[in-house]
């Protein structure tokens, strides 16, 4: 498809074609840019450990430990959380199916 076709002129097939590339794109980079196992430690702590784990914002941070999606992964030793990130990735990855 040209660029120069106007957006009104596009038939649902060529709308699909698009967003499917773009789609399976960033799909590919997501693969290109995820964090192997060795560049992260075993245990990471508390709400920061979980925002480099999943690397995602504090607020998603709070989401995921709240959802109780990982908590088999985390275990508290007084006030601080720690985040076993094999078993965090792995009920991570199993739940949805990454």
């Amino acid at each position: 498809m040209e660029t120069s076709t106007r957006i009104i002129d596009i038939t649902l097939a060529d709308l699909q074609s698009v967003v499917r590339s773009a789609v399976q794109q960033v799909l590919a980079e997501r693969d290109a840019a995820e964090v192997t196992r060795a560049d992260l430690p075993r245990y990471l702590y508390g709400i920061p450990g979980v925002m480099q784990l999943f690397n995602c914002s504090r607020s998603t941070a709070n989401r995921i430990i709240k959802s109780g999606i990982i908590d088999a992964a985390i275990s508290q030793v007084g006030a601080k959380r720690v985040i076993d990130t094999d078993k965090a990735l792995k009920i991570y990855k199993s739940k949805y199916n990454y």
